[in-house]
């Protein structure tokens, strides 16, 4: 039998890439941003119960701070879950995708020029020598 060669490439799916692996940088890079944030929240929620507590109300201040930085909580949560999403997607190109042997890689190749240009002399050769 001959030897194929084969091409190395990268997983064909990362959203089943286990535990031991690490996530991309982006997404340790927004989750750093995202704690920060809710670390800055958690302060001003905190002063907003206290001054409840001391006069039955909140300073209008306070309150508009909460909230706005509740809403950069949410979105840095939606800018997390869509790179977390992205990184679980599976790659789009097929160089990249998987290990191709050479006879597959031609076999493709002719077959993408059937396809794209009704081309058959090749997809014919190939497949005649598969028989």
């Amino acid at each position: 039998m001959p030897e194929m060669e084969t091409t190395d490439v990268s997983m064909l799916e990362t959203k089943i890439a286990g535990p031991g692996t690490a996530p991309p940088a982006d997404i340790n890079a927004a989750m750093d941003e995202f704690l920060g944030v809710f670390d800055d929240f958690k302060q001003a929620n905190d002063q907003r119960l206290d001054e409840i507590e001391k006069r039955m109300s909140a300073d209008i201040l306070t309150t508009q701070k909460v909230e706005r930085i509740n809403a950069a909580l949410d979105t840095q949560k939606q800018n997390l879950d869509n790179l977390i999403l992205k990184a679980g997607r599976p790659q789009l190109s097929g160089d990249n995708s998987k290990t191709l042997m050479t006879d597959e890689t031609e076999h493709k190749s002719a077959f993408d020029a059937y396809v794209r240009k009704g081309n058959t002399g090749p997809l014919l050769s190939f497949e005649a020598k598969s028989l």
